[in-house]
């Protein structure tokens, strides 16, 4: 059985432990190449006829930390043998434990320990020039050459075993040329030529030269070689492990080559290896630095964090500390973590001052984040060392455009200007230009009047003409986002130019367009300004159709999310004196919602209230009032009051007329209100009519008359006429007809303008007819009904004077007279 795990094995056949065994007590006294002063204890871990196999094996264990070597035996009749050790131990005890060791690792699956020689005293086979044995013993020696001599050495090992045969001649000197291309930069031809040697036969110095080759003709910017590279050093640690530097070596251009295709995650797992199993390799500083950069290209910035960190305390005087201190800065600004951020910048410009010593990215990372931190000044003194170092480098537009943005941010208008001029100058067509020429425009919406010379300065007619600056750019572009942003600021410049109309068709435009855009809650915010400013003046002007135009050509939830409490009553008023009675109420009910915390919300209620109330729907005033019943002292005084007369009304209506009596007896207890509430004091006497308190209801109307007569209120004509009918009902009905006329005739000076009260006046008419009736005095009645008949030329009149007449006359002549 085999002692090492197959999986771990390179050569093509391994020898049984078997066989080892039988012949290791054989006398093999001369197959040693020499004779050892001294003997050890290794552990054996298997046996390969080919050498290349042999070394391929002990290769691989010592990548992976294991002190392994090989040694040559000469078996009879089975000829010469390789072995593959671990470990030179002074007695047999220390060899086997660390053989256990090794099984319990899954190294190994079992081993034996057999004596070996001083490692200084191991001969290596050689054969002379004529191809000839040679027994001369060579101590393989420790040596500090590179692996690129080390290579050239093993070839010409090689290829020295027969300088006699022209194949080989010609294979060194296709070499030498190959090497002679590497080493003057001509990577094509020597790639072309390593080649050309690998398909004659597989050599390990060439296959790794060629690797060199695809690395660094994928360093002049070809991804195809840089893939190549890689899949070259791939296939190098998988089939020739050869040193630690070697393969760190590999490893690390491997890494270098992810990042140069932007494979950040693999760029970061190949440095993240290195470190790991090649702590001590000359590429392990250079690794942890990018492993810290890999973190930050994937933004994980707390652990570029610990990276960066990591390289400074290890390497203080590394050639990448001063790159870690800016990238520990640039990482906490990222993480807008910016106290911290100022603290490794500042510290990293104390111990490097000389600004055109930073590299050109870190400049341009320094001069971002003081821009977007609000630090200006600092920003542009970065930027502008940039320009100096570097007026040629591809971040130069965006640079310049950055100085425009600072100058503007900190008020510099007229710097501002300049320096977006030559934006526009110099970069046309560009994205930064376009940028330039609106932010031109809106400076000139902000702040017209900048004095600059316009024959020097390109471009100023942006800043002269805002509007048509925003129309012009519209028109010409296909960027949707471009586009918002014109609609949003051409809405600005109207609100600047108080076109409240046209802002206000600019912004409805901006959301029916880009309903989920970068300016949506900013351009609903100024849908509802510019609509407020609208209403405003219809309002004042009592133009209600036209704030209720502005009501419908809006979206109602934007105007409810983002105006005041005024403009949207005004709306809600508007709507109930166009009749929009069912609108109203809805929309006064969504304030409610929205403004349920507001102290002004009684009066919304109220107002709601006196809509349901119009509309015939009681009960539902009512139980919008029941939140104001009672509010004389704790709430607004004025609304609890007409809170308490809108119950009164409800209950007139309903013919709860008692009820009704009481709240317009509370309203008028109400102290100071009782010269102020004469059509509350009529709609009590109503009452007190209705119910037949006639007598109780002639001083309330009295009353009511004579507040008007002394001018301490003004009164609407109704208030006036209704009263005098009152008092004609209640002198009438007690009989009084000669004192009840006058007061009917008195109801008639002053006619109304609605139909409701043109139709009371016609009742007052009748009622004068009737008095006259009963008075005996048939030509003044008469005389009464003839004008009701004639000047309503009503169908319903004449019926009812009709059948009055017919009424009264057979109550006459029968006796008795059911009208009265």
């Amino acid at each position: 059985m085999t002692f090492f795990r197959s999986e771990m094995l390179h050569g093509k056949f391994l020898m049984l432990l078997i066989l080892t065994a039988l012949f290791i007590f054989l006398s093999g006294s001369g197959s040693y190449c020499g004779e050892a002063e001294d003997e050890y204890y290794s552990v054996h871990v298997a046996s390969y006829k080919s050498f290349n196999d042999a070394a391929t094996l002990s290769n691989s264990l010592k990548t992976q930390g294991y002190d392994s070597f090989c040694e040559t035996v000469n078996i009879p009749k089975k000829g010469k043998w390789r072995r593959v050790f671990i470990g030179r131990y002074k007695n047999r005890d220390d060899a086997l434990k660390a053989g256990e060791k090794l099984v319990g690792k899954g190294i190994l699956k079992d081993f034996i320990i057999l004596k070996t020689k001083p490692e200084n005293k191991i001969a290596v086979p050689r054969r002379d020039t004529e191809g000839n044995k040679n027994t001369t013993l060579l101590p393989v020696l420790k040596r500090k050459t590179d692996s690129l001599k080390t290579e050239e050495i093993a070839l010409s090992n090689e290829t020295h075993k027969d300088k006699t045969n022209p194949d080989l001649k010609a294979g060194m000197k296709l070499y030498d040329s190959a090497m002679n291309d590497f080493t003057s930069g001509r990577y094509k031809n020597a790639l072309i030529k390593f080649k050309e040697i690998i398909e004659t036969k597989k050599n390990e110095p060439a296959i790794r030269r060629m690797a060199d080759c695809y690395y660094s003709l994928g360093k002049k910017g070809n991804k195809q070689h840089v893939s190549e590279a890689i899949d070259q050093y791939r296939d190098i640690i998988r089939n020739y492990p050869g040193t630690k530097k070697e393969n760190s070596r590999a490893i690390y251009r491997i890494a270098e080559s992810y990042t140069r295709l932007n494979f950040h995650y693999e760029a970061l797992m190949e440095f993240k290896n290195l470190c790991l199993k090649y702590p001590e390799s000359e590429y392990m500083p250079e690794s942890l630095y990018m492993t810290g950069k890999m973190y930050y290209k994937t933004k994980k910035f707390s652990k570029a964090i610990k990276k960066f960190k990591e390289y400074i305390k290890r390497f203080p005087d590394g050639k990448r500390v001063r790159d870690a201190y800016f990238s520990v800065g640039n990482c906490y600004s990222q993480m807008c973590q910016f106290n911290d951020a100022e603290i490794w910048y500042g510290n990293a410009l104390k111990k490097w001052p000389a600004m055109e010593d930073i590299p050109e990215d870190t400049l341009l990372k320094l001069g971002s984040h003081y821009f977007k931190t609000g630090k200006y000044d600092s920003a542009l003194g970065f930027f502008f060392v940039y320009l100096n170092l570097f007026p040629d480098g591809k971040h130069c537009r965006d640079t310049l455009y950055k100085i425009a943005r600072s100058f503007e941010a900190m008020g510099q208008l007229r710097s501002a200007l300049k320096t977006l001029s030559l934006v526009v100058e110099r970069y046309p067509g560009s994205v930064e230009a376009r940028d330039s020429a609106l932010i031109m425009a809106n400076i000139g919406v902000k702040d017209p009047g900048i004095k600059l010379p316009l024959y020097i300065l390109p471009g100023m007619n942006y800043y002269e003409n805002p509007v048509e600056t925003y129309e012009k750019m519209a028109g010409k572009l296909s960027d949707l986002d471009m586009e918002e942003e014109l609609i949003f600021r051409k809405g600005d410049a109207l609100i600047k130019r108080k076109k409240y109309r046209e802002a206000f068709d600019n912004y409805c435009l901006l959301l029916a367009n880009f309903p989920y855009g970068k300016h949506k809650k900013a351009g609903e915010r100024k849908l509802a300004w510019s609509a407020g400013r609208l209403i405003d003046d219809f309002y004042s002007k009592k133009d209600y159709i036209a704030v209720s135009d502005v009501y419908f050509n809006s979206d109602k939830d934007v105007l409810l999310k983002n105006g005041d409490f005024d403009m949207l009553f005004k709306i809600g008023s508007s709507l109930k004196e166009m009749g929009l009675l069912a609108h109203a109420t809805g929309f006064f009910g969504e304030m409610i919602n929205v403004f349920g915390k507001d102290k002004r919300l009684s009066g919304l209620l109220l107002e709601t209230a006196k809509i349901d109330y119009d509309r015939g729907c009681y009960e539902d005033a009512k139980k919008r009032l029941k939140g104001l019943h009672g509010k004389h002292m704790g709430g607004d005084k004025g609304i609890a009051i007409a809170a308490v007369n809108l119950f009164g009304d409800i209950s007139y209506k309903k013919g709860l007329l008692k009820e009704a009596a009481g709240f317009y007896s509370k309203v008028l207890g109400s102290a100071g209100v009782e010269n102020q509430m004469s059509d509350v004091r009529g709609k009590y006497a109503d009452s007190l009519r209705e119910m037949g308190l006639y007598s109780s209801a002639l001083i309330n109307y009295k009353r009511v008359l004579r507040n008007c007569d002394s001018g301490a209120q003004k009164h609407f004509a109704p208030v006036i006429m209704d009263s005098y009918e009152g008092l004609g009902d209640c002198l009438y009905n007690k009989g009084k007809y000669q004192q009840a006329i006058p007061m009917y005739e008195r109801s008639l000076m002053n006619p109304g303008e609605s139909a409701s009260e043109g139709e009371q006046n016609m009742w007052a008419l009748f009622n004068i007819g009737r008095g006259y009736a009963n008075l005996g005095n048939k030509p003044m009645a008469d005389k009464s009904f003839s004008l009701l008949k004639g000047d309503t030329g009503s169908e319903f009149w004449s019926r009812v004077v009709d059948y009055y007449t017919a009424d009264k006359n057979w109550a006459d002549k029968y006796g008795g007279y059911i009208g009265d």
